[in-house]
């Protein structure tokens, strides 16, 4: 979200510094803002693929589908919405979500 909302500084940083032969301000913002877009991309890089906790989410990407107690974990709202019986109908006994599964399909949210 940081590279898209910057978008347009790093295009107006960059026009001023191949017109300008390398206006030295607009340099020291392009290559800041160039830093922290790289360091933002491996991290998300090491939390897809590398991090134990996180890794499962790519995964679900790829397959759609995720462990249930991550599910629940990572996605706490989506989950009780979509899996966990409300106060409603937990008094009749018949619940309003799919049965039990082993396998909790991808969050969206």
């Amino acid at each position: 979200m940081i590279v898209m909302a910057t978008y347009p500084l790093y295009i107006v940083t960059g026009m001023f510094i191949w017109l300008t032969n390398g206006a030295i301000l607009s340099w020291i913002i392009h290559f800041g803002m160039t830093l922290l877009a790289t360091s933002l991309l491996l991290g998300h890089k090491f939390m897809a693929t590398i991090n134990f906790d996180t890794s499962m989410g790519l995964s679900g990407m790829i397959n759609g589908n995720v462990d249930r107690q991550w599910a629940k974990h990572h996605y706490s709202k989506w989950y009780k919405d979509n899996f966990e019986v409300s106060p409603a109908f937990a008094s009749t006994g018949t619940p309003d979500v799919a049965p039990e599964r082993s396998v909790a399909p991808a969050a969206t949210e």
